[in-house]
């Protein structure tokens, strides 16, 4: 006879018990606590219900930035919707790192380094869109999908090159060029120096 036997089986009633227990009296576990669902999608604020997106290493709140200096006295302005013309970006030049400031970035989960970005306090995803302008937009489409293509390291940043594909395989390259526009090009030499490349900055 194996002493173990009838111990392991009283163990195992007694935590069927406890289970059972705790059951009743309200006190089971609950599935959602630590999971995705309870992140607030992919912009969550972080912690252990964030979800992970390994091909995403920008995702979640972040101040996009315009590479280059813009003045002296302020040298990463975050870039934000022109309050007055919805095909323009503005920069916050006030505070920086301000909620006013914070895109959201969503990942486009079937393209790696890929995202949409939400501006947080308007609501509206930026995106180039045709003649030097931007385009601010409510409800996204597959033309807000921006690729960020990594430049070169300035000042313990990463720079970044954006592109969206426009028809088929072809990639538009764009970046800012001046008074809240931009240059864009088929051609992704044109769009390599810090005058035109991005910061992506934590919130």
């Amino acid at each position: 006879m194996n002493p173990i036997v009838p111990i392991a089986g009283g163990m195992m009633l007694c935590c069927l018990s406890s289970s059972l227990a705790s059951f009743m009296m309200g006190g089971e576990e609950d599935p959602g606590a630590g999971g995705a669902g309870g992140a607030g999608g992919a912009g969550g604020a972080g912690g252990a219900g964030t979800p992970s997106y390994p091909d995403h290493p920008l995702h979640g709140d972040k101040f996009l930035v315009r590479a280059s200096p813009f003045v002296a006295e302020n040298p990463l302005p975050a870039i934000i919707p022109d309050p007055t013309n919805d095909t323009l970006v503005a920069f916050d030049q006030n505070e920086t790192k301000s909620a006013s400031s914070t895109m959201v970035f969503e990942p486009v989960e079937s393209k790696p380094n890929t995202y949409r970005l939400k501006h947080k306090a308007t609501g509206k995803y930026w995106s180039y869109s045709n003649d030097g302008l931007w385009e601010w937009v409510t409800t996204p489409s597959v033309e807000h999908d921006i690729f960020f293509e990594e430049m070169s390291e300035d000042n313990g940043k990463m720079m970044y090159r954006l592109s969206k594909n426009v028809s088929g395989d072809a990639a538009l390259y764009f970046g800012y060029l001046y008074d809240g526009r931009a240059h864009a090009s088929f051609d992704p030499a044109t769009v390599t120096n810090g005058d035109r490349l991005f910061k992506v900055l934590d919130a």
